[in-house]
């Protein structure tokens, strides 16, 4: 089968780091009918608004016969040059908005600082082979309430962005993958209108869903947000430990930023 321009499907993934990205591009780019390209506006980001719109108009452009039904890619808020600017261009050209976002702040935010260690022994964000997934660490209650508080004004002003956009968005959420994965594949694939194919993402997880088994000194970190609205988010546990190999692993590839 192939597609008209008219009939393609375009979007753009709008996100922050840890929030499952990285899983859904790749799961993307798995189907048959779907382009789903990269994070290419951080690499422009030096040469401006103009670079990044030409860019964009590319990537989003479907020939006039193709057997891809739907193109899109992703990217952060703070990789846009001019976000006033981008918001005009995503007006003109009408593409799905699909905002990648996680419920739970504390696992983020451990997610985060996690990945960073990752990067500095694997030289990715990402773990590509369960041998790559770290240890438990220990995680200083300084580092981690910066982050926290770090992940609270990003994702604040990624909202305030996406809620401004006179377009269709939709909610995607790290945590639907880890209760439901094939329902999320399902809601993904009939939002972007390409048929349902039983494909699979690339990463694993890098952090385990119960934090005990993450974080060292996890009783420290838990006592110091008692009576806090992210107590409890210390211990959800989704998934059990052995059935949560391959699931999202975070937001960014190889060489990307990672938060």
């Amino acid at each position: 089968m192939f597609y008209t321009p008219s009939r393609c499907t375009r979007y753009v993934l709008l996100f922050e780091g840890r929030t499952g990205s990285s899983y859904l591009t790749t799961l993307l780019d798995a189907h048959p009918r779907i382009r789903a390209m990269e994070e290419e506006l951080r690499r422009l980001k030096p040469e401006g608004h103009q670079a990044q719109a030409e860019w964009i108009r590319r990537a989003l452009r479907a020939p006039i016969l193709s057997p891809i039904a739907c193109r899109g890619f992703k990217t952060k808020l703070r990789d846009i040059a001019d976000p006033a600017a981008f918001a005009e261009l995503l007006q003109e050209l009408q593409p799905r908005i699909l905002f990648m976002q996680r419920r739970n702040r504390v696992k983020l935010a451990i997610s985060e600082i996690r990945s960073r260690m990752l990067k500095e022994r694997t030289d990715m964000y990402n773990a590509y082979r369960a041998e790559d997934r770290l240890p438990p660490v220990t995680i200083p209650l300084e580092r981690f309430d910066r982050m926290l508080k770090e992940r609270e004004r990003l994702d604040a002003e990624l909202k305030a962005f996406v809620d401004t956009l006179d377009l269709p968005h939709f909610d995607l959420f790290y945590e639907d993958i880890l209760i439901d994965e094939e329902q999320f594949k399902r809601q993904v694939f009939s939002v972007l209108d390409v048929p349902y194919h039983d494909v699979q993402a690339r990463t694993f997880k890098n952090t385990s869903d119960d934090l005990r088994a993450a974080v060292i000194n996890f009783d420290s970190l838990k006592a110091a947000y008692a009576g806090t609205p992210y107590a409890d988010m210390f211990d959800e546990v989704l998934v059990p430990a052995d059935s949560a190999d391959k699931v999202p692993g975070a937001s960014n590839r190889s060489g990307s930023s990672p938060g």
